[in-house]
């Protein structure tokens, strides 16, 4: 992808004007978010997807090849998530929406893993990645938009 993780965590605190050694978990939160969504945007547009709006809370990314949107929305969790059923168990359709789901879902495990977050656990909807240094988890959640 191009960045470390020390990188990019160094441009976003050039971005948000710190020196990225903060003792306020409230910056270190907002920097390791910041952090997901470069993650995230970058390895999605490496494997063919486009960026094609986003805000603080979300992104949104389409596959032209199938003329489909989808809503990537990543938020900090203060309190632990129990999944019903795990991403090992999510069921196989024929909706191409959902292959698309679990591409995306493949994509950004692995590009979040290769920068030292650890995923957690999952289910077809949304998956938890922990930034073990800081003690921090993040919900990474996928929606299909609809025209």
């Amino acid at each position: 992808m191009g960045y470390k993780n020390d990188d990019i965590r160094a441009e976003i605190a050039d971005q948000m004007g710190c020196d990225g050694n903060s003792e306020s978990m409230e910056i270190d939160a907002e920097m390791e978010l910041r952090t997901l969504f470069f993650i995230t945007e970058d390895a999605v547009e490496m494997h063919g997807f486009k960026v094609i709006d986003g805000d603080e809370e979300s992104v949104i990314v389409r596959n032209s090849k199938l003329d489909m949107d989808f809503g990537i929305s990543i938020k900090q969790l203060v309190e632990d998530k129990v999944f019903q059923k795990g991403r090992e168990d999510m069921g196989k359709t024929e909706n191409s929406g959902q292959e698309e789901f679990s591409t995306l879902f493949s994509i950004i495990e692995d590009a979040v893993a290769m920068y030292g977050f650890k995923v957690m656990d999952g289910d077809d909807e949304s998956i938890i990645v922990r930034n073990s240094e800081l003690d921090m988890d993040f919900e990474i959640s996928i929606e299909q938009l609809v025209e």
